[in-house]
């Protein structure tokens, strides 16, 4: 079931629905971080992230990665983003570009962020985990 919900989360386009109510449920919104594309990106901080120890409450749920251009990721950074992502972590693919949208990455392996910024596709992830979470509780 949990694998169906993180699924969901990664392929649906849908805004979440939810109510302040079932905001004010929940003690912490899902942790999710922004990651940087760069010249030399090589994805230690992604690591270094997934071995942090901390409580299930503050365990990191998404990773939103702001790539150059058309979302472009270095391969090392993009070989981490698919360790955290094997570990259960939703990663989403973002551009750094100001008015830009991915194109042509229709078979990706990564979320797309549909036209969101980065810190907006950070919010709009911890929202559908939350939602997805919700989901669980009430199944």
């Amino acid at each position: 079931m949990q694998n169906a919900l993180l699924t969901q989360v990664h392929t649906s386009t849908e805004i979440p629905h939810l109510t302040v109510g079932d905001i004010e449920r929940v003690a912490h919104l899902p942790r999710v971080e922004i990651i940087m594309n760069h010249a030399d990106a090589n994805g230690q901080i992604v690591d270094a992230l997934l071995q942090q120890k901390v409580s299930q409450q503050q365990k990191l749920r998404g990773i939103v990665v702001a790539g150059t251009g058309n979302g472009t990721i270095s391969e090392t950074l993009e070989l981490a983003l698919l360790r955290a992502q094997d570990t259960g972590v939703v990663v989403w693919r973002s551009t750094r570009w100001a008015f830009g949208q991915l194109e042509g990455r229709t078979n990706a392996v990564f979320g797309d962020s549909h036209g969101l910024s980065p810190v907006k596709a950070r919010i709009a992830l911890m929202l559908k985990l939350l939602q997805s979470d919700l989901i669980a509780m009430k199944s």
